[in-house]
């Protein structure tokens, strides 16, 4: 039965270097970036996807007990998503949280919604995670104003209120796009169409 490298021998880091087998550079190479900063959990995040990339099965199962990580727990989850971004964090190391559950949200990010963060200035060293959630909320409602078309009625007559309406949902509808008018504005209508059908008359 093979011996698996004990956690002391691994912090003593003389008895780990005499050993030679495939893990123990992956094990060494965690442990050097045990320490506090973003810069470290990355490096530690893209060692273990390295080790899964570079080790065979049983070697990675060992790995993974010296480091004290389950494969199937959200931690290893969490690390292989922050180490496959790596390259996206690269650049701007020095403003990136220290912070585990903050990276990883960065991580699973879309390549468009993280650029945008970085243009405008929005990711910082002490960000949260629900600063991230309220940052993309916000990100997200900034897009939608950008690609809005405003139609005013307000000086038009009722009628004509119902006229446009109508034909704005009638031709847009056809196009994929969705019309939406405001509450007031469709209580009006409705009000208004129904005095006409229960009136017959002509606007």
């Amino acid at each position: 039965m093979e011996n698996v490298v004990s956690s002391n021998t691994v912090l003593n880091g003389t008895a780990l270097r005499s050993i030679n087998e495939p893990i123990v550079m992956y094990i060494e190479q965690f442990k050097m970036f045990g320490k506090s900063g973003a810069e470290s959990i990355i490096k530690q995040c893209e060692t273990v996807v390295s080790a899964e990339e570079q080790l065979s099965t049983h070697n990675f199962k060992r790995f993974l007990i010296e480091i004290d990580v389950e494969k199937s727990s959200s931690t290893f989850r969490k690390m292989k998503s922050i180490g496959k971004a790596a390259v996206r964090f690269k650049e701007i190391v020095d403003r990136l949280p220290n912070e585990w559950t903050t990276l990883y949200a960065l991580s699973v990010l879309e390549s468009a919604e993280f650029d945008d963060l970085v243009k405008n200035d929005v990711i910082k060293p002490r960000m949260t995670a629900k600063d991230l959630n309220n940052a993309l909320n916000k990100e997200s409602k900034k897009k939608e104003e950008e690609f809005k078309i405003t139609i005013d009625v307000s000086e038009c007559l009722i009628g004509k209120k119902a006229e446009v309406v109508r034909l704005i949902q009638a031709n847009v509808a056809s196009l994929g796009v969705e019309a939406r008018i405001t509450e007031a504005l469709k209580q009006c209508i409705e009000q208004f169409s129904g005095a006409v059908d229960g009136n017959n008359t002509e606007v």
